[in-house]
C-alpha cells in the first residue's frame, strides 16, 4: 500500500491500532444512569485492547479486516439497571 505524503511516496508496511476513552480500571468507562458495569474490548484471537495503548503492531495487507468484539462487564460496584452510553475513540498508526 502507498501512501503519498506532499512530494514522495513511501512504503507502508506496518500498523498499530489503538482505542481510547474513560478508563474503568483496565477497561473503558461507560456513562448513563446504569452502575456497576464497563466495556471489555478484544480482537478476533482473544487479546484485550486497554483504553490508550497500542495493540500489537501488525504487518499490513491489501485485505485486512480489523474484527474485535465488545462486551459489557461487571466492574467491581453494585449493578444496577438503566440506560448507558460509551464514547470510543479509534487511532490507526502507521509506519
Amino acid at each position: 500500500m502507498l501512501y503519498e505524503n506532499d512530494t514522495q511516496q513511501s512504503e507502508i508496511t506496518t500498523i498499530k491500532l489503538m482505542f481510547d476513552g474513560e478508563e474503568d480500571g483496565e477497561h473503558f468507562k461507560v456513562s448513563g444512569s446504569a452502575n456497576g458495569i464497563a466495556m471489555m474490548i478484544s480482537d478476533h484471537h482473544g487479546n484485550l485492547a486497554f483504553p490508550g495503548k497500542h495493540l500489537n503492531q501488525s504487518k499490513l495487507n491489501s485485505d485486512m479486516q480489523f474484527n474485535y468484539r465488545l462486551n459489557l462487564i461487571g466492574n467491581k460496584d453494585v449493578i444496577r439497571s438503566g440506560d448507558l452510553h460509551l464514547t470510543l475513540r479509534f487511532r490507526i498508526d502507521y509506519n
